[in-house]
């Protein structure tokens, strides 16, 4: 794997990391101002509803998009990264089918789930953009 550059990263951190997050930070921001009071508006009122899963989606799918036609260089590393993304947007968009349901009667469940697999994107995320830079 080649040097990652400082450019790379941020470019992935402001552009897919951050940009992907500014619907909740919205979101959380407009139920505090709409809410009576904001006794019970956290995070977790926001993440409870699944969206953080469709944001996994989305970042697995960059991460693998990242790798297509990268070369053979490092080709088990790639697919490792590549199979790790594609699993997770597989059970992110699953799990959204259940977890956006009205009926959810566990939704601290789905918190925990989606911040799980949150951090697993992450890291394939990461470990596909790394793997597709070709820095020497």
């Amino acid at each position: 794997m080649g040097k990652i550059t400082r450019a790379t990263v941020a470019k992935w951190i402001v552009w897919s990391v951050a940009l992907s997050l500014a619907p909740f930070i919205l979101d959380y921001l407009s139920l505090r101002t709409l809410a009576a009071s904001t006794r019970g508006v956290n995070w977790t009122t926001v993440i409870e509803r699944g969206q953080l899963l469709l944001v996994c989606a989305g970042l697995g799918s960059v991460g693998v998009g990242d790798l297509i036609g990268t070369g053979d260089a490092e080709l088990t590393a790639k697919r490792y990264a590549g199979g790790a993304s594609v699993l997770i947007v597989l059970l992110a968009s699953g799990y959204y089918a259940i977890a956006s349901s009205a009926t959810v009667k566990n939704p601290g469940l789905v918190v925990g789930v989606s911040i799980f697999l949150f951090v697993c994107t992450l890291a394939a995320s990461f470990a596909c953009m790394a793997l597709a830079e070709k820095v020497p």
